[in-house]
């Protein structure tokens, strides 16, 4: 295991354990602010150091790669968790949802997620609220 783990859970075990005891607590605005500026930061960096010349011969693996994960990503959702989740509005959000998770990261899930409940609204007077907003709750 990685050092860095063991750095992280300790930091988790303080932050929790200190903020039950009232002792410090966490400022989650200031927190996310610092956090979003040290992700745009590291991206800027990452992205400077990068050269696309050294790239340009793995282009056709990664297409490849790619299709192959969607493909099979879309299939997974289609055949399995939209039939396992019920075959209705809000499994097909879920399923949404997962195919998003599954193409690589959380905010590409919620994305898909919101895109497909802001598609399918429900009419009015029905469960989803009297706007005919979505079921997302």
């Amino acid at each position: 295991m990685p050092a860095f783990v063991c750095v992280l859970f300790v930091g988790v075990v303080l932050r929790n354990g200190l903020s039950v005891r009232g002792w410090y607590r966490v400022f989650e605005s200031a927190a996310s602010l610092l956090g979003n500026v040290s992700l745009g930061l590291f991206l800027a960096i990452a992205l400077m150091s990068l050269r696309l010349g050294d790239l340009a011969s793995l282009a056709l693996p990664l297409f490849v790669i790619l299709v192959v994960q969607a493909t099979a990503m879309a299939a997974y959702a289609i055949f399995v968790t939209f039939r396992v989740m019920g075959r209705n509005y809000d499994a097909a959000v879920l399923a949404a949802g997962h195919c998003g998770f599954g193409l690589g990261a959380t905010p590409t899930a919620i994305a898909h997620a919101g895109h497909y409940s802001a598609l399918w609204r429900l009419p009015s007077g029905l469960p989803g609220g009297a706007d005919g907003g979505s079921v997302l709750y």
